[in-house]
């Protein structure tokens, strides 16, 4: 039995509006997904706090793991102010675990450079 099914009340990530996908379109995407391995479940990042890490509770047994910043995790549901989610990468691949809700971010994560570097040939130094 999933871990999260004992949950009747569990809000799962749904858009605003409801559009009932064809017959065709369904069973299509049910054979990809079985022979191909392709996922449709919804991707997500770790937001760390400021040291870059992120301090997570294991499922089932509640233990504490740190997991790093931007780590890609697919998102199953939200209960109870709690997102759910497994691990897609990393030492902890395949491990599902649970953090307060909003620590998950929707998208790519957003590269900053540590800096910008400019050398100027004529006077050959780096600014």
């Amino acid at each position: 039995m999933h871990p999260y099914k004992a949950y009747p009340d569990l809000q799962v990530d749904k858009p605003d509006t409801e559009i009932e996908p064809s017959p065709l379109f369904s069973a299509l995407g049910s054979w990809l997904a079985f022979n191909t391995g392709v996922k449709t479940a919804v991707e997500k990042h770790i937001r760390g706090s400021s040291d870059g890490w992120l301090n997570v509770r294991r499922e089932p047994e509640g233990t504490l793991v740190a997991l790093p910043e931007y780590l890609l995790v697919e998102y199953d549901a939200t209960h109870v102010g709690r997102d759910y989610f497994k691990v897609l990468e990393g030492v902890e691949k395949s491990n599902r675990f649970t953090v307060i809700e909003g620590n998950l971010s929707n998208g790519r994560p957003v590269y900053r450079p540590a800096a910008h570097l400019r050398f100027d040939l004529a006077a050959e130094t780096l600014t």
